[in-house]
């Protein structure tokens, strides 16, 4: 499955694409193959519009300038990754690993010198997480000094400051909006009539015309992929006329002369031709065939390969079928 997905990613880019549909591109993906179709993704985001979705917030945050979120089919938010964590955001969470929570509150009333608008998001025995909206960078490097200090005289572990996830964000949108009763009853009536549109109301194509119409998908991308590529199309409709006057340009066939007299087309007569294996043309040797039996319809002409008696053959011409420059032969 993973694979037959990033043959398809690959697909929907060829012709150098413009605009390009991904619709959960890293679903079935382990970890590692994930990060590198998404890295992938980034370096071919250059001249081309992606509009992509999917149900992981890590994913839509690594890839996307601008995100999207819906929720019961209505758009809730429609801004950057920065912007939306901002917006909608609990701010920074300041995460502390301490030995025991005898000191929870001293930390605690530290914290609150440095950041007022601080609350105790989760408490346990060995853990502190502190939820602030404080936006001020001095602010934040005064305090993790002073975590430093406590962390070298072993009055805490150690500690972590992280901003809001997009998860974060999206799971406050999709509350709110879960909480707004009119506005779920007023899209569940705009999902039911798009669905009854689509289900009952659109034609489907079925058979034949179902197969003609990916056809005819592909013949208007080919289109669109020759003009864009008018060059490229140019040079591949040249191709064939440039090896057709490769080949006459760079094979001489060794010139023949056919010498028989006037009376011969009436006389029935053997005509026996030596073969060299191993420069064994059979284009060339129907060729002469053919011209013979023009001149003397009633010759008889024999190819031979291995020939011990020559002195008994009235016409023999040895080694005739070759291609080198430098050798003539005459038929009398």
């Amino acid at each position: 499955g993973g694979m037959k997905r990033r043959l398809s990613i690959a697909c929907a880019f060829i012709g150098n694409t413009r605009f390009v549909l991904l619709d959960e591109p890293s679903s079935g993906l382990d970890p590692i193959n994930r990060r590198l179709l998404w890295r992938w993704i980034r370096s071919m985001k250059e001249n081309r519009t992606i509009l992509l979705s999917t149900h992981f917030m890590e994913e839509a945050d690594a890839l996307s300038d601008r995100i999207i979120i819906l929720s019961n089919g209505n758009i809730c938010a429609n801004d950057t990754s920065t912007q939306l964590k901002r917006l909608y955001g609990s701010g920074y969470k300041l995460i502390l690993n301490t030995n025991n929570n005898q000191d929870h509150i001293y930390l605690f009333e530290l914290i609150k010198k440095y950041l007022i608008n601080s609350t105790i998001e989760i408490e346990s025995n060995n853990q502190l997480i502190i939820q602030t909206n404080e936006q001020s960078s001095q602010l934040f490097i005064d305090l993790l000094y002073q975590l430093e200090i406590l962390k070298e005289n072993n009055f805490i572990l150690n500690y972590g400051l992280s901003n809001t996830t997009l998860e974060e964000v999206f799971l406050r949108i999709a509350i709110d909006q879960y909480e707004n009763n009119e506005l779920i009853e007023e899209n569940q009536d705009l999902i039911e009539d798009n669905c009854f549109e689509i289900f009952n109301q659109k034609l489907i194509e079925q058979g034949y015309d179902f197969y003609l119409s990916q056809y005819e998908g592909l013949f208007i991308k080919s289109i669109r992929i020759a003009y864009r590529r008018s060059i490229l199309l140019f040079v591949i409709l040249l191709i064939p006329f440039i090896f057709e006057y490769f080949i006459k340009t760079t094979t001489d066939y060794e010139s023949i002369l056919i010498d028989i007299d006037d009376w011969s087309h009436l006389k029935e007569q053997n005509i026996y031709i030596g073969i060299n294996q191993y420069e064994y043309d059979e284009y060339l040797f129907n060729r002469i065939i053919s011209r013979i039996n023009q001149r003397s319809p009633l010759a008889n002409i024999y190819k031979l390969t291995n020939i011990t008696t020559i002195q008994q053959l009235d016409y023999f011409y040895w080694n005739l079928i070759v291609k080198h420059k430098s050798s003539r032969h005459i038929i009398k």
